[in-house]
């Protein structure tokens, strides 16, 4: 459970939603407080929610539930649920607005199934969080971990005698996205951005955001070329990223650059190797 709020609050956004009156009979079953609002009204005197649930076929709600998340204060956003027709394009279009989606029809097991997996999540998010290791916006791990994880694994590497590369992503023009569309459509780049890097490493790989328009990367038994290919691959997945922020499509502009273990000093030191990257990084143009 979250930080002052016993049990679970889930708030349901009302519009395009016809089953939100069996929603809230199935959740207040499960134990769970249930807060519906109506489109265009803000929940301003219900409790912050632990998760947002609404329809993915309707951009209103989508926006509405984006706006509601955006007013976290401390701790980690709430996660969202969407729910869609089956066979329907929908979730793609709530894709970076939705944590997890749902098909109709709405089968109860299901239902609370899935919102206790949700609830889950977010509470070792929150967790994680709570004590700096999770950067709560993206999900991914924060700079606080960086250093002392790129130690780590240069120390384990040369334990072993293999490369390790570390990356660096910028996005270049989130600035400008955050003064021209808004900070909320500057956070769904940012979360678009963690999704693409988390889909184009391995799972020994490790991901934290460094900066405020930054993500690095750590990439085990990886070399310069190696490391190289793992960076146009993003770099293509993300130029044909088109994210849509509920009124307009954007397109994140990036940069990127790498430092491998094999290409410098052997006793080269953590914060030395990631410097190395962020400055190749601000040196790299987007292609």
């Amino acid at each position: 459970m979250s930080q002052g709020l016993e049990p679970e609050t889930i708030l349901i956004i009302e519009e395009a939603l016809p089953e939100a009156g069996d929603i809230r009979q199935i959740l207040a079953k499960n134990g769970f407080q249930v807060v519906s609002v109506p489109l265009g009204e803000g929940p301003t005197g219900a409790p912050y929610p632990d998760l947002i649930l609404f329809s993915g076929d309707s951009i209103e709600a989508i926006r509405m539930a984006h706006r509601v998340r955006g007013r976290r204060n401390m701790g980690c956003e709430p996660l969202t649920l969407a729910i869609v027709e089956p066979e329907s394009h929908s979730r793609f279009a709530a894709r970076p607005f939705a944590d997890d989606y749902l098909t109709r029809p709405i089968v109860p097991e299901m239902l609370a199934t899935r919102v206790r997996l949700l609830e889950r999540l977010r509470n070792t998010q929150e967790h994680l969080s709570l004590h700096g290791y999770i950067e709560p916006q993206t999900g991914v791990w924060g700079k606080h971990v960086l250093l002392a994880r790129t130690a780590e694994e240069l120390a384990y590497a040369r334990r072993h005698d293999y490369p390790v590369s570390c990356a660096v992503v910028c996005i270049n023009n989130l600035q400008n996205i955050n003064a021209e569309q808004g900070y909320e459509s500057g956070d769904i780049v940012l979360r678009e951005t963690a999704r693409i890097l988390r889909h184009c490493i391995r799972r020994s790989d490790f991901l934290s955001r460094s900066a405020g328009n930054e993500f690095t990367i750590l990439l085990r038994q990886c070399n310069g070329e190696q490391a190289a290919e793992t960076l146009k691959r993003i770099h293509t997945r993300i130029h044909e990223n088109k994210v849509f922020d509920g009124r307009r499509t954007i397109r994140a502009d990036v940069s990127w650059g790498a430092a491998c273990t094999n290409e410098t000093e052997t006793n080269i030191s953590a914060d030395q190797l990631v410097a190395k990257a962020a400055q190749r990084a601000k040196q790299e143009p987007d292609s």
